[in-house]
């Protein structure tokens, strides 16, 4: 406990001191000058969480604008900028400090140019950057097709800036939205309406299924009275016996096999009449 009670002091203090220097010096002439022009530079960022008590340090570039730090950049493409903090002047030594909205505090000490490469945004706790749905569904690695047609259904911009929590959130809802269209293709294909079986004391003696295949109502007859709501896919046409598989539960990978054939297609009245009638 003393040991974390002396980092919080040592943190406080560069908070208080880190930055107190102004972000400009007098040069031998008497007219100002910045110590850091303008531009992306290599920077020890240290974080600190007060309610968790953590602290880490990372290799990261950052923007310096007018003698302050503007924006702290992640590797994935998003950032931390003034729309979170209050920019703090950087001194003649490339330190500063500042604390986020969310409480979060942070120390900067510039080493040098930008950096080629840095650490990973995934390892900072709290991380709060900022970026695009684009480079946002470029991390999780989503297809351009699934990413596209999310858009579309959702009428949202590739462009928009987004923070990490709508980050993750937006990949929960291209899981969702995954699967939803990957379900709705397999209902295309192929989705039970109503089975109709005809039993006697040696069991089933007819079967009858109307399955709704892209729009349009099939009924057919199956050969050994396996035919179970759910999924099924099958070739419309082939007028002959035809193997075909039955999945239930379209989350679970078990599917059951059945021989069957298509008798005629209809509306959902004239195919339920046919059936009753077939099956007698």
């Amino acid at each position: 406990m003393r040991l974390i009670y002396l980092k919080s002091l040592l943190i406080v203090f560069i908070m208080l001191f880190g930055c107190s220097q102004n972000k400009t010096g007098k040069s031998s002439d008497g007219t100002n000058e910045e110590f850091y022009p303008d531009g992306t530079y290599c920077a020890d960022v240290t974080y600190y969480n007060p309610n968790t008590q953590r602290q880490n340090e990372y290799t990261l570039n950052v923007e310096v604008e007018n003698g302050q730090l503007t924006k702290i950049l992640w590797s994935n493409g998003g950032w931390l900028d003034v729309s979170h903090f209050t920019s703090p002047s950087v001194s003649s030594s490339g330190d500063c400090s500042f604390t986020s909205d969310k409480g979060y505090q942070y120390t900067v000490s510039i080493n040098g140019s930008e950096c080629l490469k840095t650490d990973t945004p995934e390892a900072i706790e709290g991380r709060e950057g900022s970026l695009t749905r684009q480079q946002c569904a470029d991390l999780y690695g989503a297809s351009t097709s699934l990413f596209e047609a999310f858009l579309m259904d959702r009428e949202i911009s590739a462009d928009e800036v987004i923070d990490n929590k709508d980050c993750e959130l937006m990949h929960e809802g291209l899981v969702a939205f995954e699967r939803f269209r990957n379900l709705k293709e397999k209902i295309n294909k192929g989705y039970i309406q109503l089975v109709f079986t005809r039993t006697s004391g040696l069991g089933i003696v007819c079967q009858t299924m109307i399955v709704k295949r892209y729009g349009v109502l099939y009924l057919l007859e199956t050969a050994g009275g396996n035919g179970k709501m759910g999924l099924t896919s099958f070739d419309p046409n082939t007028e002959g016996w035809q193997e075909i598989r039955i999945q239930e539960n379209p989350d679970v990978d078990r599917w059951i096999v059945e021989v069957a054939r298509v008798l005629r297609t209809g509306s959902m009245g004239e195919l339920e009449d046919y059936a009753n009638n077939f099956c007698r």
